[in-house]
């Protein structure tokens, strides 16, 4: 009875963390850190989502549940993937000294696995546990936003604020457009508000520059001269 109620807990908490994932977006990037007393492997059929630097070389039975889950996500399990000498693998170490084991890890999804840049553990913090200190280096990279392209596109004539008067008009309109603006006590709500009365009103009276039309450099007298080039 004391194995089955354990297997029905270990089943419970899988079903849970499967379900939490999924309720994540799909495109954020999902980050699993704990205890899981899983001690991964380095079997060669799992390496694309364990590695092969795993301290343990047999996955216990926590151990294949949670490489079937990172599996079933789509996830890899980080800590098991960076070389990193056995002291710096082991979380934790039995009271005699004889027994070390790697069973806290760090889970990402493959789609951000090249931003975990490393995962190792560090003995000598004081943390009160007879776990070790698991430290991982993650990086974000932003992504640019998409250029809007379209009358949108062209930029405000800033220039034009330094005419005579032309300043006065803008100011004068803003106050106008503001003094009929409601109020609103959504924050988000009044600052869309607030932006749209300033380009509105820049768009008025500033206008927005044309582009540029840059003129091929490869005209007509070009290909002229090079007609004339003997070998052509």
């Amino acid at each position: 009875m004391p194995q089955l109620k354990i297997k029905v807990m270990k089943d419970s908490f899988y079903d849970e963390l499967d379900e939490i994932y999924g309720e994540c977006p799909k495109r954020d990037c999902k980050i699993i850190i704990g205890d899981m007393n899983a001690k991964v492997g380095n079997e060669d059929v799992y390496r694309s989502v364990i590695g092969k630097h795993g301290l343990h070389n047999k996955s216990n039975d926590n151990g294949m549940r949670l490489i079937n889950f990172a599996s079933s996500r789509n996830m890899v399990i980080g800590s098991t993937m960076f070389n990193h000498k056995d002291i710096h693998k082991r979380i934790w170490k039995s009271p005699d000294g004889n027994v070390f084991n790697q069973t806290d890890h760090v889970l990402i999804d493959v789609t951000h696995c090249s931003d975990l840049m490393d995962v190792r553990s560090y003995r000598g913090a004081n943390i009160d546990s007879d776990h070790y200190l698991i430290i991982s280096k993650i990086r974000s990279r932003i992504s640019n936003a998409r250029k809007i392209h379209g009358s949108q596109a062209k930029k405000l004539n800033c220039g034009k604020l330094v005419e005579q008067g032309v300043a006065t008009r803008y100011t004068g309109l803003i106050g106008e457009c503001l003094a009929g603006l409601s109020d609103s006590e959504d924050v988000s709500e009044a600052w869309r508000g607030l932006r749209d009365v300033i380009i509105n009103a820049a768009g008025a009276v500033l206008g927005r520059m044309e582009r540029i039309k840059y003129k091929n450099w490869f005209d007509g007298e070009c290909e002229q001269v090079m007609n004339k080039k003997p070998g052509i």
